[in-house]
């Protein structure tokens, strides 16, 4: 863990990373960590025929959330 300043306060820079090499066995134990303690992955879920649109949002900062594509409308 590091720590940076953020105004008066020194907060600490988390960051969750998911190996590629990590054990199923393990990725089914963090879903059910999470599952157990409420922790949620906030997500804006956009049409596929947005996608172009969603791309370009992403250098302008205005993505607040992780994209989700609604695959449902393409069948």
């Amino acid at each position: 863990m590091s720590w940076r300043r953020r105004g008066a306060r020194a907060l600490p820079d988390l960051q969750l990373e998911r190996e590629t090499s990590t054990p199923i066995s393990q990725t089914q134990e963090m879903l059910e960590f999470c599952a157990e303690h409420g922790i949620t992955a906030d997500v804006e879920i956009i049409p596929a025929q947005a996608i172009n649109e969603a791309y370009e949002r992403v250098p302008a900062s205005d993505v607040r959330h992780r994209f989700v594509i609604d695959a449902a409308a393409l069948f």
